[in-house]
């Protein structure tokens, strides 16, 4: 027997009596690997979850750093209003203490709107109608945005309607994985991925995208509460995440609420007049922006 063999002999001899009969397998990658449930069981728990939030009001604690059309950087805090009403109203307000409104995010059936009337005194607007087309302009934060990342859409039982989910579960990340596939003339193209925590079917990361599949929208859910509602338990009502934190990757614009004593409404708030589009802003007439102007309407 040649020496090189020899050595080699001893070595795993040596390996097998030190190392006895332990196992050598590699050890499992960390992550949830039992069971999961169907994709109509799946969204049927979230529709029972967000069929009940048919409108819904909070006050708000925020953090922002916006960057305007210029790549000026504007950083705001402070409080506010959250309303939202089924199926496209949807209004974020801000104040800062001495300063007053700092923003007026908004969304209608119309129209959609972001009023920054201090610091940065601008205005963009657009017809709703208009959104997506390439005739209309990007805002610094896209208000219409803001009703995808609440979380509290409900899935339809044709599950091959335009856009169409499509469900995968996420070993790693323990949660069901849905991305929404939207069909165009040339092609078929992501809209919106939203992930659902696999336990308890609430959103914890919601992306958007745009027509080439890049993310213009990322937002990070958590801290879920109940929604008051009347007459109901507080057991048996929904939840809903209260903390968002959002990225804008087209120009880094950053914003973090948080929102504090959700209700579906609250002194008769939201009603129709809370999502009226602010005709006067206090601000320059040349400062404020029709993004869709060059759209035929």
């Amino acid at each position: 027997m040649n020496r090189r063999r020899f050595i080699w002999m001893v070595m795993m001899l040596t390996g097998l009596v030190l190392g006895g009969c332990r196992d050598v397998r590699p050890a499992k990658p960390r992550g949830y690997y039992g069971p999961t449930q169907s994709l109509a069981e799946v969204t049927g728990i979230i529709n029972q979850n967000n069929r009940a939030i048919v409108s819904l009001w909070a006050s708000h604690d925020f953090e922002a750093d916006i960057a305007d059309e210029t790549g000026h950087r504007n950083f705001i805090n402070g409080d506010g209003t959250l309303m939202y009403s089924r199926p496209d109203r949807f209004r974020l307000l801000g104040d800062k203490p001495v300063v007053g409104r700092v923003f007026d995010i908004g969304a209608n059936a119309e129209r959609y709107w972001l009023l920054l009337p201090e610091q940065v005194r601008m205005m963009w607007w657009g017809y709703t109608a208009n959104l997506g087309r390439d005739c209309a302009t990007t805002l610094p934060i896209r208000p219409d945005l803001f009703l995808e990342v609440l979380g509290i859409g409900e899935f339809t039982d044709d599950y091959r309607a335009d856009p169409a989910p499509v469900m995968r579960f996420n070993n790693d990340a323990d949660a069901y994985m849905f991305l929404w596939i939207q069909t165009r003339p040339d092609r078929l193209i992501a809209q919106k991925e939203i992930w659902y925590d696999r336990t308890s079917k609430l959103p914890k990361l919601v992306l958007l995208f745009d027509a080439d599949g890049r993310i213009v929208l990322r937002a990070y859910l958590s801290d879920h509460q109940p929604v008051e509602v009347p007459n109901t338990p507080p057991p048996q009502r929904p939840r809903i995440a209260t903390r968002f934190e959002l990225f804008f990757p087209d120009n880094a614009s950053t914003m973090t609420f948080v929102l504090r004593d959700p209700r579906l409404s609250r002194r008769g708030f939201p009603r129709p007049a809370s999502f009226a589009f602010p005709e006067n802003p206090t601000i320059p007439t040349e400062n404020v922006i029709q993004v869709d102007a060059d759209c035929t309407q």
